[in-house]
């Protein structure tokens, strides 16, 4: 007989429609949180890696004067925003499993 939820005893693992998730469901969200993150850097790597042969390409400036600049304030509340999008998006998974347990600072 053959059902939609199956258990792998002693490996950790539910099997549900032939998606296996790890038990207990924090480790499910954990691997989910660490493949979101995992996908944004590798989408930021790539980005950055543009920019960078683009401007090097058009004789722009260098790694030199991306070290030593800094953000105007409003530029710093900008990325500060958008660091906190990306840690509500990597870790709404945890969040869905704990959602009155609410951590942020």
């Amino acid at each position: 007989m053959s059902t939609d939820k199956e258990s792998d005893e002693g490996s950790g693992s539910t099997s549900i429609a032939g998606q296996a998730f790890l038990n207990p469901p924090e480790l499910d969200a954990l691997l989910h949180m660490v493949l979101a993150l995992a996908g944004e850097v590798a989408s930021l790597r790539a980005r950055l890696d543009t920019h960078e042969r683009l401007n090097e390409a058009a004789g722009g400036w260098g790694n030199t004067e991306v070290d030593a600049y800094v953000p105007s304030a409003e530029i710093a509340r900008q990325r500060a925003a958008l660091t906190d999008e990306l840690v509500a998006q990597v870790t709404s998974p945890i969040k869905m499993i704990f959602p009155g347990d609410d951590h942020d600072r």
